[in-house]
C-alpha cells in the first residue's frame, strides 16, 4: 500500500498487521496515485483508489442506505469530506431515495479544498495542509466526486481545529467512543452551531476510529 510520508501509525500498524507491504511516497494524493499504479502493473496487482472510483463510491453509499433502513425520522445527515468518496456515495444513495433529507459535509478549516471548489464552479487544488484530521487533507476532489457533490449538496461548512478537538474529546467522554479527528468533524459541526437546522434529527456520519494512542493526548482538550 502507498501511504503518505506522514502516515498515522495506527493505521500503518494495522495495514502490517494484515501481512500489507508499505511503501511511503509524498505528501498529496496527486504523488501518491501515480505511484500506486506503477506499484499495482510491477507486482501483477489491481489498484484501489481511495476515493474517485465508481465501485468505492457505491460501498460507501451503503451507509447512506443503511442510515434511511435504520433511522425512522431523519431531516439531516452530516458527513466529512476528504477526497470526495464517502459524502458522494452517501449523497447519491441518500438524494435518490429521499430527497427531502438534507445532506451537509463538512471540511477543516485549513483543507477546505471542496468548499473552494463549490465557490469556484470547478475543481480548484488547494497546497499540502496540517489539519489533525489526516483523512481529510486531500488537496482537490476527484472527477467523479465533484460532480455528485456539486450536483446533491446542500451545504458545507467548515471547523477549526480547537472545535475538532472539543468534538473528539465530548465523545470520547460522554459516549466512551474513540473517533479519529477525521469523524470528529460532523460532531464539531453540530456542538458549534455550524449547520445552521434546530430541533432537527440529526445524523453525524462517524467515519473512523484510526487514532495513534501515541498521539491521543495532542488530540484531546485536558
Amino acid at each position: 500500500m502507498v501511504v503518505p510520508e506522514d502516515a498515522n501509525e495506527s493505521k500503518v500498524n494495522a495495514i502490517r498487521s494484515y501481512k500489507g507491504k508499505i511503501e511511503k511516497c509524498g505528501m498529496t494524493s496527486s504523488e501518491r496515485l501515480p505511484r500506486a499504479v506503477e506499484v499495482a502493473k510491477e507486482n501483477n496487482g489491481m489498484i484501489i483508489p481511495p476515493y474517485d472510483d465508481p465501485l468505492i463510491i457505491a460501498g460507501q453509499g451503503t451507509i447512506g442506505l443503511e442510515i434511511l433502513e435504520q433511522i425512522d425520522h431523519v431531516d439531516v445527515v452530516v458527513v466529512p469530506i476528504g477526497g470526495g468518496g464517502l459524502i458522494s456515495g452517501i449523497l447519491t444513495a441518500i438524494k435518490e431515495t429521499k430527497p427531502s433529507i438534507k445532506v451537509i459535509g463538512v471540511e477543516p478549516e485549513t483543507a477546505k479544498d471542496t468548499f473552494i471548489s463549490l465557490q469556484e464552479g470547478k475543481i480548484t487544488s488547494i497546497p499540502p495542509t496540517i489539519t489533525i484530521a489526516d483523512g481529510l487533507r486531500t488537496t482537490h476532489l476527484g472527477t467523479l466526486t465533484f460532480p455528485i457533490v456539486k450536483r446533491f449538496i446542500d451545504d458545507i461548512v467548515l471547523v477549526s481545529e480547537v472545535q475538532i478537538k472539543q468534538a473528539m474529546t465530548f465523545v470520547l467522554q460522554r459516549m466512551k467512543q474513540l473517533i479519529e479527528p477525521s469523524s470528529a468533524v460532523t460532531v464539531a459541526a453540530a456542538m458549534f452551531d455550524k449547520l445552521g437546522v434546530y430541533d432537527k434529527n440529526v445524523v453525524c456520519v462517524l467515519s473512523g476510529g484510526n487514532v495513534d494512542i501515541q498521539q491521543l493526548n495532542a488530540f484531546i482538550v485536558q
